[in-house]
């Protein structure tokens, strides 16, 4: 049945999966956007807003070249939470469509866009209630 294919899968791989994911900054315009208090909710909002660690605000039509979410696995940095951030590159409602990215409590996702994906597409929401998420990006500075 499916589950003795999932172990076989497993009893093959034999060890973790991982691997780097490097981004060098292309010139001054390319600035870091960072927080470890990025509070999310299970209404769908925007996932990048604030200001640049370089000074400066980033703005909605920037676009992200390097980026990095943690779901800290709590709702304040201390009271644990089970829930599930989602997270939609498409400008998409991350609440209630089906093409999101799942990260659960205590995971981190890490992706590099060949092109840059403006702020403005990039859309985040919970399962339920509050999570905070660390938030890292390498941002172009275009607007």
């Amino acid at each position: 049945s499916d589950a003795d294919a999932v172990d076989a899968i497993h009893h093959d791989i034999k060890q973790s999966l991982g691997g780097k994911l490097e981004y060098a900054k292309a010139d001054a315009n390319d600035k870091w956007l960072y927080s470890t208090s990025r509070d999310l909710t299970a209404s769908s909002a925007d996932l990048i807003s604030g200001d640049f660690t370089e000074g400066g605000t980033a703005h909605t039509a920037d676009h992200v070249k390097f980026l990095f979410i943690k779901n800290s696995g709590t709702t304040d940095g201390s009271t644990s939470t089970s829930a599930v951030v989602y997270v939609c590159l498409d400008a998409g409602d991350a609440a209630s469509v089906g093409d999101v990215v799942e990260i659960g409590a205590d995971e981190a996702i890490v992706l590099k866009f060949k092109d840059g994906l403006d702020v403005a597409d990039i859309h985040a929401a919970t399962s339920t209630g509050t999570v905070r998420c660390t938030i890292a990006a390498i941002i172009d500075d275009v607007a």
